[in-house]
């Protein structure tokens, strides 16, 4: 490793952990010879375990729709004004004490979900998201100045809220690759997002939950209407169609940071398991990773606490131990026999 200019050779006794995240443990695997050999091939890098890392990228994305209200649902300010973090330092008050902005969460099946767990989780923020300085989602999620523009430019000055839509389980795939042999280089990263239409469909579909979420009792006392903005690539057709929504998802559709499942964990038969049970790298004797890039599959919601609990878990199977078995677990739990599609 190299620490403030010198190279340090490090040597375990018993085993390796490697925790460095769904973009940076695949990267590390790759740089020490462990990953697809085409592509170590193509950068001269030896071959010491041909296995599938990085090629099971997941990440969950969203897809928004904004309402203009009469009134101000929580912050009066722009979170990111200097009135508000000038409030937050003196007094302890004001937006910026909000949880993130996130004010409340859904979860829900859509038409197109044939399972009975839920497919799209739906997020009410209390902030037009395309007008606000403490989320410049144009700059965090490299959306281009052409699609961002417009939807800022309807918001400027206005009060409302935003309802963003989470699509729980992609059906698209993306990779991380090595960009050289240098390990000051960064990966490239193309997650794929869209890549399948079954992706969109259910997006679209969330937003129409979304609308009609909008036009319930609750906000109507608000006076919510939808904020209607040029998407340039949509301006052929006519709003709020079917169509229409699919082109604006892939126009304006954003991630949440969940990147997962890049050193997935399965079984010995498994082709695209990099780890097994154990969270050991096959074919690598003392070499384990326990982070969230080997989830099987990105979860139905936020990645933070199934980290902590693989974190958790390989400390296990590390000593030999069982942390939670003292913990009384109920009998029965009953479960639902599906989420119902709402509305």
């Amino acid at each position: 490793m190299e620490r403030d200019g010198k190279i340090t050779v490090v040597n375990a006794r018993k085993e390796v952990i490697l925790s460095a995240g769904a973009i940076g443990s695949p990267q590390i695997l790759m740089l020490s010879g462990i990953g697809p050999k085409a592509h170590l091939d193509s950068l001269g890098i030896p071959v010491v375990a041909d296995l599938p890392v990085g090629e099971n990228l997941h990440d969950h994305i969203i897809a928004s729709t904004e309402f203009y209200t009469n009134v101000s649902l929580g912050f009066t300010d722009d979170p990111g004004s200097f009135k508000s973090r000038v409030q937050h330092s003196l007094l302890g008050t004001g937006s910026l004490t909000s949880t993130g902005l996130v004010e409340g969460s859904g979860f829900f099946r859509t038409k197109l979900q044939q399972e009975k767990h839920a497919d799209i989780q739906v997020m009410m923020l209390w902030i037009l998201m395309g007008f606000s300085s403490a989320i410049p989602s144009d700059k965090m999620n490299n959306i281009n100045a052409e699609n961002w523009k417009p939807m800022e430019a309807a918001q400027e000055g206005k009060l409302g809220f935003t309802v963003a839509v989470a699509l729980l389980h992609p059906r698209s795939r993306g990779t991380v690759q090595l960009r050289s042999k240098g390990a000051k280089d960064p990966p490239r990263i193309n997650p794929k997002f869209l890549y399948d239409d079954h992706d969109v469909d259910v997006l679209a579909e969330g937003v129409q939950i979304a609308k009609k979420l909008a036009s319930t009792n609750a906000f109507k006392q608000y006076d919510a209407k939808p904020v209607v903005y040029a998407v340039p690539h949509c301006q052929a057709l006519t709003y709020d169609s079917e169509e229409y929504w699919k082109c604006r998802v892939r126009s304006n559709m954003i991630t949440i940071f969940h990147p997962t499942s890049t050193c997935k964990m399965g079984a010995t038969d498994d082709p695209m398991a990099v780890v097994d049970p154990e969270l050991r790298v096959r074919g690598i004797q003392g070499l384990r990773v326990a982070d969230a890039s080997i989830m099987p599959d990105v979860p139905s919601g936020n990645t933070n606490a199934p980290s902590i609990m693989i974190g958790e878990k390989a400390a296990d199977l590390i000593l030999g131990t069982n942390s939670v078995k003292d913990i009384p677990l109920p009998a029965d739990i009953d479960q639902p026999e599906s989420i119902p599609t709402p509305l």
